[in-house]
């Protein structure tokens, strides 16, 4: 989904409130789920640390939810 804001004219001091937009995160998935996925599933998963700490992975095909807000 894209949002696009063209033409508009904004003076210096003005600001714009465009609402609330809550965009949804990727999905978290544990160490073994990670492993259950196939190699080309494996590439689209991003890991997550903590300083040197391996947490779990970011899954890039998969959302927490469904829509935005």
């Amino acid at each position: 989904m894209t949002v696009k804001i063209q033409n508009f004219k904004l003076s210096e001091n003005r600001k714009i409130d465009l609402g609330k937009i809550t965009l949804p995160r990727f999905k978290d998935i544990s160490f073994e789920a990670y492993n259950k996925l196939s190699e080309n599933d494996k590439n689209n998963c991003k890991p997550i640390y903590h300083y040197a700490q391996l947490l779990g992975y970011l899954n890039t095909n998969l959302l927490e939810n469904k829509y935005l807000i």
